[in-house]
């Protein structure tokens, strides 16, 4: 198989913004009506308020507000501005760094209903088993799912939802919108870009913004431009069902594409995935098993996945399948986030330490400290940076739960240390075995895939 390609969103910007088809003749254009301006908002945690995430200009186009011209804004999500006030409100969003937020549909799987108002339905059916068929991607018909995507008709349009985005998304389908048409719609719902937004198109192409009309250059821009998360994978594939062709938003019949070696034009592929999409949609859901990329297989992943469903741990690095990191060492900061977030302490009412101004652990420090878990590191520090011990480990899991004090002595090499009783208890809660031998090993650090076992025992989530 080819070298893997694909460009994928990562779907804070599919809470708010969706993504246009491939240009057709029959397509809608915004042109015309008159520019308003709004503060595109970013959803917050449960509970919390929606925050500023992006200023957009937009139009009102037959009760639908489109922005750049064909991208559709979702009212709940957009707050509307003054436009003497657009200045302060250009936010460019930051790369993404949370599985909260990643495009991805779960196992591969999703659910679809079909409008039964939608003309010639086959090409809806005969796209999903071009998918189902190349790639691991499942559709099923939706029962009660509340992430769903629904075919419907509406004229003038093919356009979709890039990546999932939690509720109810739409695939529109105009009636002259081909099964090659919705092949391309549905890469967009999976979580791919077109793929001239890739971050390395300028190496492969040369776009010929002298061609394009001005308001049309934002088709023309990167994810990274314009500020969207996004991940490259593989190889740049100008046969992919997601490229524009040449002559995409010409508005004089010359090329607006054309290939960086020899300024040659090119077709666009509408038939069906191309080997490179596939290697690359492969890539994203082929060999999915469970949220984080680099746990597969590690004795630890029921339990790294158990702290992440009860939202202990985020990973440590964001992406489509982020990272969890199982082997790197646990800092006694991250140590205080973890258990603040395990037993959802509250906020405490003064700073405990010296050291720890403006670190993002400070918070969980205090609340630690608050609540009698942690008394610091000495001299007024909580010395957040550095690894934490198994033996200190022990001492922060026996406080923080209040495990019954053991009467046996279940290690032969700790006796006498500050942490010996907090061993004990914590063996005869289940939740350690220590290292091996009779022995705790209380001086050697913890690893993240560790510490993920020892919450999950902890909090009985295995």
């Amino acid at each position: 198989m080819c070298c893997s390609k694909t460009t994928i969103a990562l779907a804070l910007f599919s809470l708010a913004v969706v993504a246009c088809g491939p240009p057709q003749s029959d397509q809608t254009d915004a042109a015309g009506q008159d520019i308003r301006y709004g503060v595109v908002m970013k959803p917050n945690a449960a509970g919390e308020p929606a925050v500023p995430w992006r200023m957009v200009a937009y139009r009102e186009v037959d009760g639908l507000l489109v922005a750049e011209g064909d991208m559709l804004l979702q009212p709940s999500l957009l707050q509307e501005i003054d436009p003497d006030e657009v200045g302060p409100y250009r936010i460019r969003v930051q790369e993404l760094a949370s599985r909260e937020s990643a495009a991805f549909w779960p196992d591969a799987r999703v659910p679809y209903t079909i409008d039964p108002n939608l003309t010639d339905q086959a090409r809806v059916h005969d796209a999903i088993a071009h998918w189902e068929q190349h790639t691991p991607v499942d559709f099923v018909e939706r029962t009660d799912e509340a992430a769903y995507v629904t075919f419907a008709p509406r004229d003038g349009v093919c356009l979709a939802t890039v990546g999932r985005t939690g509720s109810q998304q739409h695939v529109w389908l105009d009636e002259n919108c081909t099964t090659g048409s919705v092949i391309h719609e549905i890469g967009h719902t999976v979580g791919l870009w077109h793929e001239q937004s890739r971050a390395d198109r300028d190496d492969h192409v040369r776009i010929l913004w002298e061609n394009i009309p001005d308001d049309k250059h934002y088709a023309f821009e990167t994810y990274a431009d314009k500020g969207y998360g996004g991940l490259d994978i593989g190889a740049y594939d100008l046969g992919s069902i997601m490229h524009y062709d040449s002559y995409a938003f010409s508005e004089n019949g010359e090329p607006t594409i054309v290939r960086r070696s020899d300024g040659s034009t090119f077709s666009s592929n509408r038939s069906g995935l191309s080997a490179g999409d596939i290697a690359g949609i492969e890539k994203m859901y082929g060999s999915f098993d469970g949220t984080f990329a680099d746990d597969d297989g590690n004795p630890h992943e029921p339990a790294i996945e158990a702290i992440y469903r009860e939202g202990i741990t985020q990973g440590c690095e964001g992406g489509l399948r982020p990272l969890y990191c199982p082997s790197a060492e646990v800092t006694r900061g991250q140590m205080a986030v973890f258990l603040s977030r395990a037993l959802s302490l509250p906020a405490a009412g003064r700073d405990y330490f010296s050291d720890d101004d403006g670190a993002w652990f400070e918070a969980d420090a205090n609340r630690l400290a608050e609540a009698g878990i942690s008394h610091g590191c000495g001299n007024d520090g909580f010395c957040g940076n550095d690894p934490i011990t198994r033996g200190q480990m022990a001492a922060f899991l026996d406080r923080a739960f209040g495990f019954p004090e053991s009467s046996r002595d279940y290690f032969s090499d700790d006796d006498g240390e500050f942490w010996e009783q907090n061993a004990n208890n914590i063996a005869q809660a289940g939740v350690t075995l220590g290292c091996g031998g009779g022995r705790y090993c209380g001086d050697s650090p913890v690893t993240r895939d560790q510490m993920a076992s020892f919450l999950a025992r902890a909090l009985d989530l295995l």
